[in-house]
């Protein structure tokens, strides 16, 4: 084996390093990211963030005079789901403030009367969950202490 040849692995070596087309690349690129990066959601119970990833792509529609929700659908025509992660960071910054269980539903729904997604999650996530709180479901009474 010559210089030349010696010279080329070498190149591959590093490609492969630099997360190329090599698998082992992105996963030691991905190992580096975790090192500094923070998710708040390893903290949050397997429940909730459930409730959170089956959040569906929906709009506001109207029929019959009535304004309704729509699902957003694929092409495949089965229902888009929003990303657990969007759903989060959308929620946090735009309730990060509320101080109880009462403002926090006062401003979903203050901006679920625009935007069908904050409409859903405070009809099937955050009053069903407010109403668990209140029977004395455990779970729930931790979200709303």
């Amino acid at each position: 084996m010559g210089l030349t040849q010696h010279a080329h692995d070498d190149e591959e070596n590093i490609e492969e390093i630099e997360g190329g087309e090599n698998p082992t690349g992105a996963a030691l690129e991905q190992h580096i990211r975790s090192s500094y990066e923070f998710s708040p959601l390893t903290r949050t119970s397997a429940k909730i963030k459930f409730l959170f990833s089956r959040v569906p792509k929906i709009r506001f529609a109207y029929k019959n005079g009535q304004r309704v929700t729509k699902n957003i659908l694929n092409d495949e025509g089965l229902v888009e789901y929003f990303d657990l992660k969007y759903v989060f960071n959308t929620l946090v910054n735009h309730c990060h403030n509320c101080r109880n269980a009462k403002e926090l539903i006062s401003r979903l729904e203050k901006l679920g009367q625009s935007n069908a997604m904050f409409k859903y999650v405070l009809d099937n996530v955050v009053n069903p969950l407010y109403e668990q709180a209140q029977k004395g479901d455990a779970d729930a009474e931790g979200l709303f202490a």
